[in-house]
């Protein structure tokens, strides 16, 4: 249960909101933004889960330069993800939105056109999924340090690990799914979603600089 809780709170952390609150600000609507914080927490967890084995194999820990490299690399791509969506907010500024197109002979409607795979009826984001795997690594070092002080044997640390990923999913997908549901009443005013959208790349880069300081100067 303390997994599960200590996940939730995780996932809400500054860095995890300000890269998805640039991915949710596409619009998507409710049910798509929440499938992206869905697919943000399994690429987090799957990093988790994977470190959490080679580390706990070991009985390892990770270095702090390893760290510290890991936290510059959140760093640079909430700066990457800002960037982008500063320059998406201003594209949309200036010509509006496109709202149809194709897959093959399909053609299915996206308030915003957000990079993502079909398989079936299932539209997965590679995008949110690898955001998440980055966040998880980064944060896998302190997370194995506490399940391995916690708990004495591997399945109990990976049980642990398992439930602190199953926190994160659950209430990254409910925020985003709680935004886009809000995003959606704007989405028929695409000058409003593209000031939005702006706003959560400035976000980002804000944040990716902030978190990047201590790095810099330590």
């Amino acid at each position: 249960m303390l997994g599960l809780v200590t996940g939730m709170r995780h996932a809400c952390e500054p860095d995890h909101v300000a890269a998805m609150s640039t991915l949710v600000a596409e619009g998507h609507g409710s049910r798509r933004t929440a499938w992206l914080g869905a697919w943000w927490g399994l690429g987090h967890t799957s990093a988790l889960l994977a470190a959490g084995v080679v580390l706990g194999g070991l009985r390892a820990e990770l270095s702090s330069s390893t760290m510290r490299a890991l936290e510059f690399f959140v760093a640079l791509m909430l700066i990457g993800l800002g960037a982008r969506a500063v320059r998406r907010g201003i594209a949309d500024m200036r010509r509006g939105r496109d709202a149809w197109h194709r897959h093959g002979h399909t053609a299915h409607h996206h308030p915003a056109q957000g990079h993502h795979l079909h398989v079936g009826t299932w539209a997965l984001s590679p995008r949110a999924y690898l955001v998440g795997v980055v966040h998880g690594l980064a944060g896998s070092g302190a997370l194995a340090a506490l399940a391995m002080g916690a708990f004495t044997s591997l399945p109990a640390r990976l049980v642990f690990v398992a439930l602190f990923g199953l926190g994160s999913v659950a209430a990254m997908t409910a925020v985003s799914g709680l935004a886009g549901w809000q995003l959606s009443r704007i989405a028929s005013r695409p000058h409003l979603q593209a000031w939005l959208q702006l706003s959560a790349g400035v976000l980002s880069l804000v944040v990716g600089v902030l978190w990047a300081m201590p790095m810099l100067v330590g």
